[in-house]
C-alpha cells in the first residue's frame, strides 16, 4: 500500500511540475504567469512560443496639481478625439479632466484592441523631452530630471501611473512594449530615469520590453559616429538590465538609411524594431521600394528583430506628401500582405501604427492628419467593444475581418510554407530612390583586405539642391549611382558617404576619389568596425 501511495505521489508531483512548465498567458487572478523571454529569434511565454502582435497606442500624461505628483493621470492621446482642438465646438481636454473618467476610457480601448486580435501594445506618451528650455520633462511639462523635484515626480507619480496603465493592459490580456526614448545629450537625467523606472517596474510581468529610442536618425541631437551611438545604447541597456534583468530591450530604428550612424548590428539590445512604411505608394501602386528594404534586412541583419511600426494611411482629404496612402480596402489588404512578407523576411513580431487616426496639428489638414489608425475620428461616430462599452470613433474594419488573431494562431514562426523573400528586380533594388539614369556615377566598395563589400550603402549629397542619391553595392562590390539630370562630376564638392553593417562609415568630397576621367570613382575602402 505504501508503495502505491509513493508512486501516486511521484506521479502527481510530475504532473504538477509539467503543468507549471506549460503555464502561460493569464492565471486565475488575471495576471500573467511569466515574463516574456527570447530564445534565439523566438519569443517565449514560459515554454510556449509567443509571437508579439502589437499595435501602437498613445496616451498623454497629465498632472492636475503641479505642486504634487499624486495628481498624475493619463488620457488617450488628445489628437485621437474628434473634438480635440481650439476651434469653436472643440476642446483641449476632450477625454475628461480626471482619472475616474479617462482611465475607464483607456481600459475600454484596450479591450477593443484585444478584440482586434492583438496581444500587445507599444505604449507611447511616457517619453521625456528637452523642448522646454532644454529641460528634462514630459511633453506635458512634468519635471523628470535627476533633482529632488524630478525624482519625487518619478517615484510618486510617474512609476505608479505606469503600473496602473500596464495593469489595465494586463487585465485585457495585453503585453506592453514601453517606449521611453532618449535625450542622449542628458546622460545623467536619462540614465537616472531609466534606472528608477526599471527598478520600479521590475515585477511587472506584463511589461514585455523597453523601447530605448524612437527613430534616432530623425530625432537625435547631433551627428555621431558609430562608436558614440553604440555607447549611448550600451549605457541605456545597462541602466535597464541592472535593475530589471527579466525585461527585454529594443530600439526603434528605420532601415538601411540609419546604418551610417545607428548601426543595427552594433546596438546592445535584445532585439531590434524596424519601422517600415510603403512610402511613395498611392493605393499600393508602388511596393518595390518597400520590398527592397525588406530584402536588405534579410541579407544584412543577424540579430532578432520585429516590425516596430508599419501601416497604410487612409487620409481622404488630400494626398500626403509621401503618398503612403490608400483606401480602407487597401489598408485591409496591406495588413495581410505585410504580415506574410515580414514573416518571409524573418521578423519575430509585428506592430501596426496605430490604434486611432490622429490630428497632428491644431491648424491645417494634410499632411497634418495621420490616418493610419484602425479607428477613425469622425465626429459623432462610435462603436462597441466586446464588453458592450461605447468607444469614440468609427471602427474601419470589423474585428472578424482583421488578420492578426488568425496569423498568431497559424504557427507564425513557421516560415516553411513561405518562400524566403526574393530579391526585387535589380532596376528597383539598386535604384531604391527611383532616380532617372540620365546621369550616373560608377564605383566599387572594398574592405581593408581588398575584398568586395556587398550591400554597402552609398549615398551622395548634393550641396546645391540638398538632395541625396542612394544605392547598394553588388556582390562584386561595384555600384551604379543614378543622379537624375545632375552631372555630379561638375560639382566635386558634393559629398559621398559609404557604410555597411559592422563597418566604419567614411565621408568625403567626391574630389578625393575622382581624377577627372569618365564617370568612375576610384575604389572606396571601408574597414571593419
Amino acid at each position: 500500500m505504501k508503495k502505491k501511495i509513493l508512486i501516486l505521489s511521484v506521479a502527481v508531483l510530475f504532473l504538477s511540475c509539467g503543468n507549471d512548465d506549460l503555464s502561460f498567458g493569464l492565471n486565475k487572478n488575471n495576471q500573467f504567469h511569466n515574463y516574456i523571454s527570447l530564445k534565439n529569434k523566438v519569443f517565449k511565454d514560459g515554454s510556449v512560443d509567443y509571437y508579439p502582435m502589437v499595435i501602437n497606442y498613445s496616451v498623454d500624461v497629465i498632472n492636475m496639481d503641479t505642486s504634487s505628483p499624486s495628481g498624475f493621470y493619463a488620457t488617450p492621446r488628445k489628437g485621437y478625439h474628434p473634438l480635440f482642438g481650439n476651434d469653436k465646438g472643440e476642446t483641449m481636454n476632450p477625454w475628461g479632466k480626471d482619472s475616474s473618467e479617462t482611465h475607464q476610457i483607456i481600459r475600454s480601448q484596450l479591450t477593443s484592441i484585444k478584440d482586434m486580435g492583438f496581444n500587445a501594445i507599444r505604449l507611447t506618451g511616457f517619453t521625456a523631452t528637452d523642448a522646454f528650455s532644454n529641460g528634462f520633462h514630459t511633453w506635458s511639462k512634468i519635471d523628470l530630471s535627476n533633482t529632488p523635484k524630478g525624482n519625487e515626480n518619478i517615484h510618486k507619480g510617474f512609476i505608479p501611473l505606469l503600473k496602473t496603465i500596464i495593469g489595465y493592459a494586463e487585465e485585457s490580456g495585453l503585453r506592453v512594449i514601453l517606449l521611453i526614448s532618449a535625450i542622449e545629450t542628458q546622460s545623467d537625467n536619462q540614465n537616472n530615469l531609466y534606472a528608477k523606472m526599471a527598478k520600479g517596474l521590475a515585477n511587472e510581468k506584463a511589461l514585455l520590453a523597453y523601447d530605448l529610442y524612437n527613430e534616432p536618425i530623425y530625432f537625435d541631437r547631433g551627428e555621431y559616429t558609430k562608436k558614440q551611438t553604440k555607447e549611448f545604447v550600451e549605457s541605456y541597456n545597462k541602466s535597464i538590465k541592472e535593475n530589471a534583468p527579466k525585461h527585454l530591450t529594443t530600439i526603434g530604428l528605420t532601415h538601411y538609411k540609419i546604418v551610417y550612424e545607428w548601426d543595427p548590428e552594433l546596438m546592445d539590445v535584445d532585439f531590434l524594431s524596424f519601422h517600415m512604411y510603403p512610402y511613395w505608394s498611392k493605393n499600393l501602386s508602388l511596393l518595390e521600394r518597400f520590398e527592397s528594404k525588406m530584402y536588405w534586412i534579410s541579407k544584412n541583419i543577424t540579430k532578432p528583430w520585429i516590425i516596430g511600426e508599419t501601416g497604410l494611411n487612409t487620409v481622404e482629404e488630400c494626398d500626403p506628401m509621401n503618398l503612403a496612402s490608400g483606401t480602407i480596402e487597401d489598408q485591409l489588404y496591406f495588413m495581410s500582405y505585410s504580415l506574410n512578407k515580414f514573416r518571409s523576411t524573418g521578423a519575430s513580431g509585428y506592430s501596426w501604427w496605430s490604434y486611432q487616426d490622429t490630428r497632428e496639428r491644431l491648424s491645417g489638414d494634410c499632411p497634418h492628419s495621420s490616418c493610419f489608425g484602425l479607428v477613425d475620428r469622425k465626429k459623432g461616430a462610435s462603436y462597441q467593444n466586446s464588453k458592450g462599452e461605447k468607444i469614440v470613433g468609427g471602427i474601419k474594419h470589423k474585428p472578424s475581418e482583421l488578420p492578426f488573431a488568425n496569423f498568431v494562431n497559424d504557427s507564425p514562426y513557421n516560415t516553411k510554407s513561405w518562400d524566403k523573400i526574393s530579391m526585387p528586380n535589380e532596376k528597383d533594388y539598386y535604384n531604391i530612390d527611383y532616380l532617372p539614369d540620365h546621369e550616373n556615377a560608377l564605383g566599387k566598395v572594398i574592405d581593408g583586405k581588398g575584398n568586395p563589400v556587398e550591400n554597402a550603402i552609398i549615398t551622395l549629397y548634393n550641396t546645391v539642391s540638398k538632395a541625396t542619391y542612394s544605392t547598394f553595392s553588388k556582390p562584386d562590390g561595384t555600384f551604379k549611382l543614378n543622379t537624375g539630370w545632375t552631372n555630379i562630376f561638375t560639382h566635386l564638392d558634393f559629398k559621398i558617404r559609404v557604410t555597411a553593417v559592422r563597418k566604419e562609415t567614411v565621408k568625403f568630397p567626391i574630389s578625393e576619389i575622382y581624377k577627372g576621367e569618365g564617370k568612375t570613382f576610384e575604389d572606396i575602402t571601408i574597414v571593419d568596425y
